[in-house]
C-alpha cells in the first residue's frame, strides 16, 4: 500500500474528501461573499435621483457605498471613474491608469491618499490626479459633491490622458504593431 492510498484510507474513515469539502466550502464562502458584495452594492444604488443636477452633475451612488480608505468604481457619461473615500471626503479620478489602462478603482489607497495601481505600481495622488511615478502622465480628475446621503460626480476637469504604456517588469513581452 503506497502513502497515497494509505492518505485516502484515512480520508475515507474521517469523512470522505476531504480536499473536496474544502474546495466545496471555499466555493460556498466565495459565492456567500459575493452575493453579500452584490447585495450592498445594489443597496447603494438603488432609487438614485435621476438626470443631471443643476451643475450638470449625476448621482452615482449612496454615501455609504464609499467606505473610507476604500475605492470604487462607476462609469459616468461613459467614462470609467474611480471614487475613493480620503479622511472622510469622496474624490474622483480616472479609473485607467495611465501606464496600461488598469483599474485603479481596485487598487491599494495609502494614508497619504495615494493609490496605487494593482498592475505595475503606479502612484497616483487622488486629490489632484498627480502622477507621481511620472510626473507627465496624471489622470483627469472629477469633481464629486455629497448632498443628503448621496454622491454626485460631475465632468472630468480635465481632459483623460490617452498616452499609455513604459517600462515595467511584468514577464510580458510588449510588441509593437508596424500595421
Amino acid at each position: 500500500m503506497g502513502f497515497r492510498d494509505r492518505i485516502r484510507g484515512r480520508l475515507g474513515r474521517v469523512g470522505g474528501d476531504l480536499r473536496g469539502r474544502l474546495r466545496n466550502s471555499t466555493a460556498e464562502q466565495s459565492l456567500s461573499a459575493g452575493q453579500e458584495a452584490l447585495a450592498r452594492y445594489r443597496r447603494a444604488t438603488e432609487d438614485l435621483p435621476e438626470g443631471e443636477d443643476a451643475e450638470g452633475r449625476v448621482a452615482v451612488v449612496r454615501s455609504e457605498g464609499i467606505q473610507e480608505g476604500m475605492g470604487r468604481t462607476f462609469r459616468v457619461a461613459g467614462h470609467g471613474v474611480a471614487l475613493f473615500r480620503f479622511q472622510g471626503e469622496v474624490f474622483g479620478i480616472d479609473n485607467a491608469c495611465t501606464h496600461e489602462d488598469a483599474p485603479l478603482g481596485e487598487g491599494r489607497l495609502d494614508e497619504e491618499g495615494v493609490v496605487k495601481c494593482p498592475y505595475h505600481g503606479w502612484r497616483y495622488q487622488i486629490t489632484d490626479g498627480a502622477c507621481l511615478t511620472s510626473a507627465s502622465r496624471p489622470v483627469a480628475t472629477y469633481p464629486v459633491y455629497e448632498h443628503e446621503g448621496v454622491v454626485w460626480v460631475g465632468v472630468a476637469d480635465r481632459a483623460i490622458s490617452t498616452q499609455r504604456g513604459g517600462e515595467h517588469d511584468d514577464g510580458l513581452l510588449m510588441v509593437e504593431d508596424d500595421v
